[in-house]
């Protein structure tokens, strides 16, 4: 019976658009049309009409952005699983936004241009400027709620990294299970970014810069969004919880499991690459806040509980293996004094607050860890502590 209902109604269905969809009705009459094809659709669960038939009769009478903006509602509002999605009609709303996504970016740059918004940003873009990016920054929520193994990855990345679609990009890279990749990315990006944050701190001049309400060495990271993100990034994969948002907030969210720590710590740690002193000159805060997320949330230890096997894989190398806590410990200890020596060598400082933040670091990480410190280096985090403590310098 139900199998002659659904066939019943695909013939209405597929009737009703035939005869009234045509490629000169106007745009009101096909949104209104493809409301109702969806709906019913939608509601009756005929995913193969969907994304079949309504979707052909759309295609054919070349109203096909209408049918896209149509479905979208319904896959943010979460109406369609994930595991019901269709690859074509993915790939089509990409599609669709390329052009808007172009005119977008020229509009915003224009925007400036002309003198209206004040003083242009280190870059134009929807994390920076998100009140002159609204399609951007409707995109990167609907690739929230899609099944990501359905999209065109070369289309999407390709789009995503064009448009500096950060949050979705990464996302995607997540849904796939690599979470080395995005930090090797915005690594990159950030870098760039730090870079002319410095340049225009430099042109501004010594007075302004004495002036600046923020630090220099965390100027990065307060003036770069993609900064924050980054580092926001790190701090809640390393307390295995879904980017951006927690999968409550967005049901079916890549969540990351003990193997994407692992993944992040040989890509930050590993003694052949540059990343740890690159997230370390970005914003000393931003790492060590990070890692120590990884001694003091319990989610982070039961994680490295599991990974520290000494049959298990040589993450770190032999000198810090296997993964436990402690070896964890030393290898970010071993890290840093690599990257003091790099310095030297270049003769380029870290920030100034490099050490004010690995005491912070250890006096949070050592307790909770259960780490034993060399009297000298408790000496090192109390005096630091004390000498940080409300009234000390009065005292």
């Amino acid at each position: 019976r139900q199998k002659a209902v659904d066939s019943r109604t695909t013939q209405v269905i597929q009737s009703y658009l035939v005869n009234r969809l045509l490629p000169d009705s106007p745009r009101a009459q096909a949104r209104q049309m493809a409301g109702c094809a969806v709906s019913a659709c939608i509601e009756m669960r005929l995913w193969s009409v969907l994304y079949k038939t309504v979707f052909e009769c759309f295609k054919v009478a070349g109203h096909m952005n209408v049918y896209c903006s149509t479905l979208e509602p319904f896959i943010v509002n979460g109406r369609i699983p994930r595991s019901q999605m269709d690859s074509e009609v993915l790939s089509s709303i990409l599609q669709s936004y390329a052009l808007p996504l172009e005119e977008e970016s020229l509009s915003a740059e224009q925007h400036f241009k002309d003198g209206k918004g004040g003083a242009e940003p280190l870059v134009v873009d929807c994390d920076h400027c998100p009140e002159l990016f609204p399609i951007a920054r409707r995109l990167q929520q609907l690739v929230l709620y899609v099944e990501v193994t359905q999209l065109d990855l070369n289309l999407a990345i390709r789009l995503f990294t064009q448009h500096r679609l950060w949050t979705a990009l990464v996302h995607i890279y997540c849904a796939l299970g690599d979470y080395a990749s995005p930090v090797e990315l915005l690594v990159g990006e950030c870098t760039q970014l730090a870079k002319r944050c410095l340049l225009k701190a430099n042109a501004s001049g010594d007075a302004d810069a004495a002036q600046a309400p923020e630090p220099m060495e965390e100027r990065p990271c307060l003036q770069c969004l993609l900064v924050r993100k980054l580092f926001f990034f790190l701090h809640r994969t390393f307390e295995l919880r879904a980017f951006p948002c927690d999968s409550k907030e967005v049901p079916g969210l890549a969540h990351p499991g003990p193997k994407a720590i692992v993944e992040l710590l040989r890509c930050i740690l590993r003694a052949d690459g540059p990343i740890f002193t690159k997230l370390l000159r970005l914003s000393p805060l931003g790492l060590f806040t990070g890692f120590a997320s990884l001694f003091t949330s319990p989610s982070a230890n039961h994680a490295l509980a599991s990974q520290a096997s000494a049959d298990g894989p040589c993450v770190l190398g032999a000198d810090f293996h296997p993964l436990t806590p402690a070896n964890v410990f030393k290898a970010i200890e071993a890290a840093l004094e690599r990257a003091r020596r790099q310095a030297n060598e270049d003769g380029l400082p870290l920030p100034a607050n490099t050490d004010s933040e690995f005491l912070w670091f250890l006096a949070r990480s050592a307790p909770r860890a259960g780490l034993g410190l060399p009297s000298a280096r408790c000496m090192e985090v109390v005096e630091h502590l004390l000498a940080s403590a409300p009234g000390a310098a009065a005292g």
